[in-house]
């Protein structure tokens, strides 16, 4: 029995409470409202009403954790819901007969949305649907308010709507929103009779016949509420309620299927032949894992959060108790489970668009493919299983899989070259028996020959694999493929799961060669059109991410899997060698490109010595740039795009003999070719000043800059205390540059991160010269912050005006940092991981190299600056490659008296300070 001073989840029943135990709540209200005064009456009912509701919520997070079955738990909460509601509008009823006359006016009280399923998670709105008799009645109002302020007071959030009967019939006429809220609808308390009224006015208007644009309405409703929120079931931060994939998604079908085959509850599912066994079975295993995720969540966080991001994330892994595997971590196993969820509410929404095609219900969503007005049937010439049939690619029988399985993939090739979409039945069809899948199927020559096809000969690969990744066919024609199935990488970098990335990046790869990227990637929209080994770079776009999830080096292993699936595949072997070579330095180019100085020639030799072939580079830099753009949103940008064509035109000449041709003789023609390219006034100013850069200057640069220098080192001498400023944006590369000419100081490089960390400017690399008469040029690129041009610009001059005080000893700089020091983002804080320091003399002829790998933060470079400041150390040029909540930093330095590092024991403590420096900063 319920103790009214001391209420305990222990004390409230599962599942059913007892009206008896809500009677004996009400009278106790009543009795509190009863025995105080007026100023307290209010406070004291709420009181005893938060502590009832906080009591159901943490008995609703024990049944969770006990039974493990957020389904059940999510029952208890809309059933406690709806006897308290009771409870309230019953309270409102007896406390208003002491101060209102009562009148005949009814009202009815009805649960909506999802609380209408009988469903609610801990922290979600209350949807309520009011139905009154007649309007302007002032008792009604009263009883209706004093509920309505109750729930308020009470902290919900409250979705209510006010209405007739006629208005509420009206309403649905034009909004499918309220249609559907109607057609939820559960009743709670008031009058009945409204409530069976509602539900005959409602079949009679709207179920008499079916209506299409209901059902065209709820899937656009869900192709912008997709858009939203991602449009994709694979985002590594998934939407558990509005994403694809979701529970609204799962919610969708069987509003679709209520409003068009009147069934009542899920297993009528079966009965109107929309599921059979093991569908509905899975529709409930996608219920009850969605659901206990979501009531995790909103426990996590206390409040209604649906988005499963990376914080919660690992809690989440802890709670459902994952645990880690060999190559996979728990987070990584419990995502992937998600993933695959959410894969099977795509499978049954695909099913219900086939009981809809089988029944004839045309809607404006499946029609959209028709390319002709009229309908049109025919035969395939030579084909004889499948046929089309109103301009949709039907299968012949329902045996067609059974007696040969290469339909399999023939089904996926005939809509790929005919551009002939298939008809929702054959597609469930091909769902339902696929696994007949087995070893004879994925190693015969004429699957393999029409899978290859698939991928390298018709237009929109991606769509066509797309497809069959969807029924479950891919992975069983490629069956190393399954291993990537749904699986997501843990960081910040990545958006999507490997298999999805994977389509994302043939699809890129695609549209490459359709021109789409002529203007962003101009090098290999070029370059694609000339490949020789084009079926090899498909291949090697589809597989090269195969090994994610193996504990080996995914490259190396990649390269091992991709040979096996190339032994069965009709290639040569030179394709196959091409593949397993691609995947095996798929990272290569992007990693030379960021983490190394692309101005220093060993840089370009050592790449060139690994690809060492024409053939090879020009593959490769496609590859990459379709590795890099289907990481995600934003995530390419214009300057990866710039270091990737300097790396490709440096090895190009490389290859050919033309450049790098060992230092004196190079340089040598650099200085004559900059200098006579002017004309005669400026070409005497070049002379003038050209032999007080370093040899190494010349190497790479450009005429462009090397005018800009000039012409900065020609104002500087005329006033040499004043530093000078040359500010530039680049749209295309999608950076800003500032050029700056100053005499020398061993804590110039260390000012200048430390400004752009204090404006909050992104460094994305760094070099510097120094000039022989003691003068020093800095360069910095840092990433657009900004689209208007005026507004980059005026950014970019408060930065200089800092540096300009900075240097001249006019703003301390160091103490801004300190007392500007952002905390840790929360979501970063969950990555958390040791630095890594890798000490190197063999990358540069000239300069030790340092690469440091840790967690992003603000700042962090004028950090690390500052560190090597304090070891006598000093930096020629830096490398920034940021990897979502990871960073790689890589510095070509030398010491005091421009020397590399080899002593072991200097070494040592460069290593140490560095690792407590940043460990410091990011704790």
């Amino acid at each position: 029995m319920l103790n009214e001073n001391n209420i305990t989840s222990d004390n409230l029943s599962y599942k059913v409470i007892s009206d008896n135990d809500f009677k004996r709540h009400l009278k106790h209200l009543i009795g509190l409202y009863d025995s105080a005064d007026d100023t307290r009456k209010h406070h004291n009912q709420l009181a005893y009403l938060k502590n009832l509701f906080n009591a159901s919520r943490e008995h609703a997070k024990h049944i969770l954790f006990t039974h493990k079955d957020g389904c059940k738990a999510a029952q208890y909460l809309s059933s406690f819901q709806d006897k308290f509601i009771h409870m309230l509008y019953d309270l409102a009823c007896l406390q208003q007969r002491s101060v209102l006359k009562p009148s005949h006016a009814k009202c009815m009280i009805a649960a909506s949305g999802g609380y209408g399923r009988g469903m609610l998670a801990p922290y979600s709105d209350i949807d309520l649907l009011i139905i009154i008799d007649t309007k302007k009645d002032v008792w009604l109002e009263a009883v209706i308010g004093r509920v309505l302020y109750w729930l308020w007071d009470l902290g919900f959030q409250l979705g209510h709507a006010v209405r007739t009967l006629s208005e509420a019939i009206d309403y649905a006429q034009t909004d499918m929103v309220i249609r559907t809220t109607i057609l939820e609808t559960r009743y709670i308390c008031g009058e009945k009779k409204l409530f069976t009224d509602m539900q005959k006015m409602f079949v009679s208007h709207f179920q008499q016949t079916i209506d299409p644009d209901f059902i065209s309405s709820k899937l656009e409703e869900r192709a912008i509420r997709h858009a939203r929120v991602g449009d994709s079931r694979y985002l590594v931060e998934p939407d558990i309620k509005n994403g694809k994939g979701g529970l609204r998604d799962l919610y969708s079908l069987f509003w679709i299927a209520k409003y068009v085959y009147k069934v009542k509850n899920r297993v009528d599912l079966i009965q109107v032949d929309i599921l059979n066994n093991r569908e509905w079975t899975l529709f409930n295993k996608c219920e009850r894992f969605l659901w206990t995720v979501r009531l995790h969540l909103h426990f996590i966080s206390g409040k209604p959060t649906e988005k499963i991001s990376f914080d919660v994330q690992t809690i989440l892994t802890e709670k459902l108790a994952y645990k880690s595997r060999k190559g996979l971590r728990d987070v990584e196993r419990f995502m992937k489970h998600y993933f695959f969820y959410a894969k099977h509410v795509g499978d049954l929404t695909r099913i219900l668009c086939s009981a809809l095609e089988k029944n004839s219900v045309q809607t404006k969503f499946q029609t959209q493919y028709s390319t002709h007005d009229k309908p049109s049937s025919y035969d395939l010439e030579g084909e004889n299983d499948f046929y089309v049939y109103d301009h949709y690619l039907h299968a012949k029988h329902n045996y067609i899989f059974y007696q040969n399985p290469v339909n399999f993939v023939k089904l996926f090739y005939i809509t790929s070259s005919s551009q002939i979409p298939i008809h929702p039945t054959t597609l469930h069809l091909a769902m339902r028996n696929r696994y007949l899948v087995n070893s004879k199927l994925y190693n015969n020559m004429l699957a393999n020959t029409l899978f290859l096809e698939i991928l390298t000969v018709f237009p929109n690969p991606e769509t066509s694999l797309r497809r069959m990744h969807e029924a479950g066919i891919l992975s069983k024609i490629i069956p190393e493929f399954q291993h990537i199935l749904c699986l997501m990488q843990f960081n910040m970098y990545h958006h999507y799961t490997v298999d999805e990335h994977s389509l994302r990046a043939v699809g890129i790869l695609s549209a490459l060669e359709k021109g789409e990227y002529k203007e962003e990637s101009p090098t290999t929209s070029a370059l694609i059109h000339s490949v020789r080994l084009r079926r090899a770079l498909y291949l090697a776009v589809l597989l090269h991410d195969i090994a994610k999830g193996y504990p080996e080096d995914h490259s190396v292993k990649g390269a091992e899997i991709a040979s096996q699936i190339c032994s069965r595949l009709p290639l040569d072997e030179e394709e196959k060698d091409m593949v397993s070579w691609l995947i095996l330095h798929h990272l290569l180019m992007n990693n030379y490109a960021q983490r190394r100085d692309l101005n220093d020639p060993k840089t370009i030799k050592d790449f060139t010595d690994i690809v060492n072939s024409q053939e090879k580079l020009d593959l490769l830099i496609i590859l990459t740039v379709c590795d890099i753009r289907a990481v995600g949103p934003g995530v390419w940008n214009g300057w990866k795009g710039a270091l990737l064509r300097d790396l490709y035109y440096a090895a190009r000449d490389f290859l050919a003999g033309k450049t790098y041709s060992h230092g004196i003789k190079h340089i040598k023609e650099s200085k004559t070719k900059l200098i006579t390219q002017q004309d005669h006034k400026e070409e005497n100013l070049h002379h003038k000043y050209i032999n007080l850069f370093p040899d190494n200057y010349f190497i790479s640069v450009s005429q462009e800059q090397f005018d800009t220098h000039i012409k900065l080192l020609h104002t500087h001498l005329f006033n040499a205390d004043e530093p000078k400023f040359e500010i530039k944006t680049d749209s295309f590369k999608d950076i800003s540059k500032i050029t700056i000419l100053i005499p020398i100081s061993a804590k110039l490089l260390l000012i200048l991160a430390s400004c752009c960390a204090y404006r909050k400017h992104n460094i994305v690399d760094a070099e510097l010269f120094v000039l022989k008469n003691g003068v020093a040029l800095a360069t910095l690129y840092l990433k657009k912050r900004y689209t208007d041009y005026q507004t980059e610009i005026r950014n970019l001059k408060r930065l200089t005006r800092n540096i300009d005080d900075s240097l001249k000893g006019k703003m301390m700089i160091l103490d801004k940092i300190r007392e500007h020091k952002p905390n840790l983002p929360k979501t970063r804080k969950t990555f958390a991981f040791a630095p890594q320091i890798h000490f190197y003399n063999d990358w540069s002829d000239r300069f030790s190299v340092v690469e440091i790998t840790c967690l992003d933060t603000i700042g962090l470079l004028s950090i690390i600056t500052h560190a090597f400041f304090c070891l006598n150390l000093e930096i020629h040029s830096a490398k920034i490659m940021t990897l979502g909540e990871r960073v790689i930093d890589t510095f070509y330095i030398h010491d005091l008296v421009r020397q590399k590092i080899y002593d072991k024991k200097r070494i040592t403590d460069i290593h140490n300070h560095l690792l407590k420096v940043i460990t410091d900063n990011q704790l």
